[in-house]
């Protein structure tokens, strides 16, 4: 979509679709469409030339967020509960594994955004019992609030250069 043109994300789902990415090339969106319970991810060109693209892969998924080097995606699952999902992805943006619950909690995650060099994740969280930004390592590991829980912080997202988070 560009500035002042027609939002392609609009003309094929009637609505805007919240929480999108980008592909790591740049090509395509990638976007939820549905409710939390029943949304599934779908790809689109950002041309809006091709019709939009089931990713069946993901299941019921919301907040897709894929790495730079696109080797990575991650996204949210929700069943009374929102839980972070990733998976490995190929050259061709298709999954090269099998998804998995990304990190161990008892509480919501979601939000997820890749650090520029894709070793870090951040996201939002209660699982400190408010809502607040954190940050682990891609594999899960070393997990760390960095936004105070009041008040609520949401929706990370990382600077370019990865020196910093808004939120």
């Amino acid at each position: 979509m560009r500035p002042g043109g027609r939002g392609a994300l609009r003309t094929c789902c009637r609505r805007t679709a919240r929480r999108r990415c980008w592909s790591a090339d740049s090509r395509d969106l990638i976007f939820p469409a549905g409710s939390y319970d029943t949304s599934t991810l779908w790809r689109i060109s950002a041309s809006g030339k091709s019709p939009p693209e089931s990713l069946g892969f993901a299941g019921t998924a919301v907040f897709p967020a894929v790495s730079r080097h696109g080797d990575r995606m991650a996204f949210v699952r929700y069943s009374g509960e929102m839980n972070i999902w990733s998976l490995e992805l190929d050259e061709n943006g298709e999954p090269a594994s099998t998804a998995m619950q990304a990190f161990a909690s008892s509480k919501s995650e979601f939000a997820p955004r890749f650090s520029p060099d894709g070793n870090k994740v951040a996201f939002q969280s209660n699982r400190s019992g408010n809502y607040a930004v954190w940050v682990c390592r891609s594999d899960g590991s070393r997990c760390s609030a960095i936004s105070p829980s009041t008040p609520p912080s949401s929706f990370p997202d990382w600077s370019p250069d990865g020196k910093w988070i808004l939120f």
